[in-house]
Order: structure tokens, then sequence, then C-alpha cells
């Protein structure tokens, strides 16, 4: 038999992409990097990838970046970075009375912080894009990509928010506004906070290498994301999640924000709920592990949780939130005796988030990289 010839060469145009993609990813996610680095992570010869640099440095998308220090003695490595003004990520998150902005070049693990204050959210998309403009030159990146936390149920084509009682005036048309005033040169992401919560814990977090969970926000509000084969779902309309609405039975068939929300735990106990959580930091102090007010308060999540576990069957819940931050293993540890109790076969892995108020920035800035990447390598050829 005459063995077939690939036509034109597109096996091997397509071999040099993907290689061409790998060390672009490579150098986005672990930066700088020199040559006997790239070639042992990327599985490739040292020739090979000597091709693959020589590649990227004439498309202007890798640039050598000094030489590596930590080397044994004798000639030092050179090393190698993404072009410096390759792309940058923004993450923008809406934070009770305030914008919480961090920008991050590609290629970089190292953010820059800004807090702008709101004081009404009348012109809150205009303060979004003034906000960004005034703390990063844009226009001195080929590529920049914004990431936008939102609380409600973000509708994933037009990324406006379907419904959200804490921002009544975010209306239908803001999301392209901000585009629009951002210009051609940004690609604007919004999605749900929670979903960037659940992003984080991936690559910072407790979820590791746990391609299937679900991560269950507990705070003044209840939300969840389901993360399935590495990527987060979201459904239809953009309300994969939004838990606070089920309905867990008992109490007139009440929604499971209205059992457990923070509002409601705190009159479990015999206390009224304030922004500061002091009413749960009292009980921290005050009740050991075990005790029967950690029952009690578990009583009250435990229908939304065995829901998510029957319907999902996870592998891995993850605990996040304020409620579950303070509350710490007390409540964790009497959640998992429950939700053993309730399920006929092995439950989930169920583990606190550790990465506190940073979650939603964190996981806007990593999706706002995904999404760089897609597009700063796009050229790669």
């Amino acid at each position: 038999m005459t063995p077939t010839t690939p036509i034109g060469g597109a096996p091997q145009r397509l071999m040099r992409q993907v290689n061409d993609r790998v060390f672009c990813e490579l150098l986005a996610q672990h930066g700088p990097m020199s040559r006997p680095q790239l070639a042992k992570l990327a599985g490739l010869s040292s020739p090979a990838t000597l091709k693959v640099i020589e590649r990227l440095e004439a498309q202007g998308l890798v640039v050598s970046d000094g030489f590596d220090e930590s080397s044994r003695p004798g000639p030092k490595a050179v090393v190698f970075a993404l072009a410096p003004k390759l792309g940058l990520a923004t993450a923008v998150e809406l934070r009770g009375n305030s914008l919480r902005i961090a920008h991050s070049p590609l290629g970089s693990t190292a953010a820059e912080r800004h807090d702008v204050p709101v004081e009404t959210d009348d012109r809150l998309a205009e303060l979004v894009v003034e906000s960004v403009k005034a703390t990063i030159p844009t226009d001195a990146y080929r590529h920049h990509t914004v990431a936008i936390a939102l609380p409600g149920a973000i509708d994933p084509g037009t990324g406006d928010v379907l419904f959200s009682t804490e921002l009544p005036r975010w209306a239908a048309g803001t999301a392209q506004r901000i585009r629009d005033e951002l210009g051609p040169r940004s690609g604007v992401l919004f999605d749900n906070e929670v979903n960037f919560r659940a992003i984080a814990e991936r690559l910072h977090g407790v979820a590791g290498q746990w391609e299937d969970y679900a991560l269950l926000s507990l705070g003044s509000g209840v939300g969840a994301a389901v993360v399935l084969g590495g990527r987060v779902h979201r459904g239809r309309h953009g309300a994969a999640g939004e838990v606070g609405f089920m309905r867990t039975g008992g109490d007139s068939a009440a929604p499971f924000q209205d059992r457990a929300g923070a509002w409601t735990l705190a009159n479990v106990v015999g206390r009224a709920h304030d922004r500061e959580f002091a009413w749960l930091h009292e009980v921290v102090a005050t009740e050991p592990l075990g005790s029967p007010v950690w029952d009690a308060l578990a009583e009250r999540i435990i229908p939304g949780l065995v829901n998510l576990s029957t319907i999902l069957d996870p592998g891995l819940v993850i605990l996040g939130g304020e409620t579950a931050r303070i509350a710490g293993e007390p409540l964790r540890a009497a959640l998992d005796t429950s939700l053993r109790a309730s399920l006929h076969w092995q439950p989930p892995t169920l583990l606190r988030s550790h990465l506190g108020d940073e979650a939603v920035l964190l996981g806007a800035l990593d999706e706002a990289r995904r999404a760089l990447a897609e597009t700063g390598f796009g050229s790669t050829s």
C-alpha cells in the first residue's frame, strides 16, 4: 500500500500551531522561563524548542528577558517571556460601596490593585468605564480583556443582568454601553460573582485537579456555581447556580435564600444579623466543635446542599462566602455529618474555601487572562 502524503503540509502546520500555542500558554501561566524549562514542560527536544521560540520571536509574541540566575554555576540560560505589551487582563468587582480593580499584563503573575469609591449607582456603568481607563493606559497594549463580576444572573449572550436585588439600575443595554465606551481594542466579559469564585478555586484554592465540582456560597445572600469538565456551567439563561430561588420544603416551601441566608441563621441562634457578621463571630467564640448550635445552623442549610448533591452528584462541594469563612470547621463538620446521613451513596467531599475576600477578583482576573490568551495567541501560525 502506498503511503498517503499530507496535502499542503497541513498536519505539519497544525503541529506548529499547537506547539506555538502551548509555549505561549506556558509562559502566560508560569511567567518567564528558560529554554530547558520550556522544553521539559512542553515535552519537546531542545532543537524543537529552539525552533518554536524563534518562530514566536519573529511574530513579536516572545522576547528574551535576561538570564536564569538560579541555574547552576557556568553560563546562564537565557530566559524568555511573553512580549510585555502583548496583552493586559483587567478584573472589576463591585463590592459594597467600592469598585475593586486589578490589572495584570499577560504572562505576569503580579497584579496592580485599585479601589474606587462608589457614591451612587446612578452612574455605575460610567464609573466602571472611567475607573478602568483612569487606572491603566489600555492603548499601550496590543490586546485588552476586562472581566466584570456582578451580583445576580447574567445573560450569557448580552452580559446584561437578568435579575438582581443589588443592582436595580443595571438596565438592559448597560453591558453593551460599557463595551462601546471601552472601545474595540477591549474585550469585555460579564459574569456572576459566585462563578468567578469557583474559577479562582481551580487555580488558587481547594479545587485543584477536580474537573467537576460545585461551590455553595453562604452569606447575606445564597448562591452556587457549577463546574463541569473544568468549565463553569452557566445554563441557557445564565441562571445555573441561582439556588437562592430553589424550593427546599418546609416553611411553606420557602426559597432556600429564606432558609440559609445570614439573616435567618442569625435568628436561629437568637441574634440579629449585621454587615460585619458580629453575631457569627460571637457564636464561633462561644460554641465549640460539635455544639448543638452548629447542628441547628446546619439544619437550615442542609436541604440545599442535599439538592445540589442529588442533582449534580459532584465529587467535591466547596463552601464559600462570609458565613462559611467565619463559621469555619464547626459548621463544615456539622454539614458533613448531616450530608452523610441524608444520602444513600458516598457523599461529595466537603471543603471550605480559604480564599476569603480575594476570591471574586482572583477568579475574574483568571478568566480575563484565559480570554486574553484566546485573542493574544490567535495569531500564532
